[in-house]
């Protein structure tokens, strides 16, 4: 059982959980992750570690409540209790030699994003943080990343707050100015998607994670040419498809044609009064 010392709102969607686990918080590295179950009677969930305190023992970890799990899990209260939190686990992100890398965290992200750049301010890297939100009610950890950006550019798509605009934006007059050893960007699947676009002309290195799975550039060109080929598969998957269809259609139309003949010789043969076990010897 692993206790719960701390618990912020941070919005009405996201929580942060301050668990007591020094075993996990000596080892833990950012990147990686751990497993919590509530209670005997629910599901596992993997949870990126948003933070430790190694002196006090404690793992931080942010959510977002999205189902059943995340609601329960939601409902603990300080000085309550988890049943299983296993960690740290999965492979650390390779931060090591890199003097000057912007940090890129858009929505619940920024909790897998905070880390990294925390790490990398730590041991003197000039940090650029980027972090961007729908509107300024679902703005997180504003001030976290100001104490361990060089920095921190804000940004809502609706304007409320900062930067008008999304990430990707606020990054493009960035890359004129700046070079970046690296890239590192975490957050919805479209927005890593349209950062890789442009860090692919620009030959730039990036780093992207989602679902627990990282991908440097190297690994992000190949995912591309791999869903290329998926993509070809499925469309040479659909047209054998249509081919067996047509190919069943006619072969139904055959059989249809061929019925309709032996049903005009029937009433032919009929229309004649022709005996019985003669229709029998002339379709057997």
């Amino acid at each position: 059982m692993y206790k719960i010392i701390k618990k912020i709102i941070l919005n009405s969607h996201v929580s942060t959980l301050l668990i007591e686990a020094p075993l996990i918080a000596a080892k833990a590295k950012p990147g990686q992750f751990i497993i919590l179950r509530v209670d005997n009677n629910s599901e596992r969930i993997p949870l990126t570690i948003a933070g430790v305190d190694t002196e006090k023992g404690l793992v931080k970890i942010i959510f977002q409540v999205v189902g059943s799990s995340t609601y329960k899990l939601n409902q603990l209260k300080e000085n309550d209790f988890i049943q299983d939190f296993a960690g740290p686990l999965g492979k650390p992100t390779e931060l090591e030699h890199l003097k000057n890398v912007l940090v890129i965290g858009g929505g619940v992200g920024c909790a897998i994003a905070l880390p990294i750049a925390e790490y990398l301010h730590k041991n003197n890297c000039n940090v650029t943080s980027i972090i961007g939100f729908k509107n300024k009610d679902l703005i997180i950890l504003e001030e976290d990343f100001k104490k361990c950006s060089n920095e921190l550019v804000l940004t809502t798509d609706d304007g409320s707050y900062g930067f008008k605009g999304n990430c990707v934006d606020a990054m493009k007059p960035l890359l004129e100015k700046e070079k970046y050893d690296e890239i590192i960007c975490i957050g919805p699947l479209i927005m890593m998607k349209n950062v890789c676009a442009i860090t692919n002309k620009l030959n730039l290195s990036i780093f992207i994670c989602f679902f627990f799975i990282c991908f440097t550039s190297f690994l992000i060109k190949s995912f591309v040419i791999i869903q290329l080929l998926f993509q070809l598969q499925f469309f040479f998957f659909v047209l054998l498809q249509i081919i067996f269809l047509i190919l069943y259609l006619h072969q139904l139309l055959f059989y249809n044609v061929l019925l309709l003949f032996f049903d005009i010789q029937l009433h032919c043969l009929l229309s004649f009064e022709v005996p019985l076990y003669t229709l029998y010897d002339i379709y057997s």
